[in-house]
């Protein structure tokens, strides 16, 4: 009893320290001044963190998303093996690993209507992007997919690939540190922080964000409490 009251309560601590984490960065996104393009570079000489909001264009030749094949200024490709896990004498149970997580790194830009800010897309978390491709492919032992090569195993069940893209033209919010690159003011990655780049506006982040800390709270709260009824029920 005594052990699981302390796992309940490893958990309950765990989940504090992501709600207060996820505080944190909500407060640091409030904090951080929205300003058009053409701003961005009077702002690089500080480093300061901006936000802007505008139209994905590509920053030279546009993408091609390699599963769906289509026109794109970023994508993302994650393989995942389904299998069967032995557990010696017990059943069989039903896992899921990861093969490969990849995303485009070419430079994409946002523009609004006084210019065009290039976003560094390698530093990027993207978030809410449209998932253009989702495919479950039963399998024996080897299986050849269209990003790699991947030789599996006889407990093998099948491989998922699923493809995420930002398109030309669509709507995005990005949040990152101001910089000026060889391709005129550019958005990265701060030294501590995110290079926020969304489908979504910074409202419904906002929004999103806070019903997670919330319901993160609670949790944390009620395991907390299970945890010291164990605890007392214990001795």
């Amino acid at each position: 009893m005594l052990i699981v009251a302390a796992i309940i309560l490893a958990i309950a601590v765990g989940i504090l320290f992501y709600a207060r984490n996820a505080a944190s960065h909500l407060r640091a996104l409030k904090d951080v001044p929205t300003v058009s393009c053409s701003e961005v570079e009077s702002r690089a000489s500080a480093s300061s963190l901006v936000e802007v909001v505008g139209t994905a264009v590509p920053m030279g030749e546009v993408l091609t998303a390699p599963l769906s094949q289509q026109p794109c200024v970023w994508h993302r490709v994650s393989v995942e093996e389904r299998y069967w896990q032995d557990n010696g004498s017990s059943a069989r149970t039903e896992e899921t690993r990861t093969l490969s997580d990849t995303s485009s790194s070419q430079v994409f830009g946002v523009q609004d209507s006084t210019g065009v800010v290039a976003v560094d897309a390698n530093d990027a978390s993207v978030d809410a992007a449209r998932e253009s491709h989702d495919e479950f492919e039963r399998t024996g032992s080897n299986v050849s997919i269209t990003i790699q090569n991947v030789t599996l195993g006889s407990q093998t069940i099948g491989v998922r690939t699923r493809e995420w893209i930002l398109e030309p033209g669509e709507e995005l919010f990005v949040s990152g540190q101001a910089s000026v690159g060889n391709q005129g003011p550019r958005l990265e990655k701060p030294a501590k922080g995110r290079l926020v780049v969304s489908t979504r506006s910074e409202e419904e982040l906002t929004v999103s964000a806070q019903r997670k800390i919330s319901l993160s709270y609670a949790l944390s709260g009620v395991a907390a409490l299970i945890a010291i009824a164990l605890f007392v029920i214990s001795f």
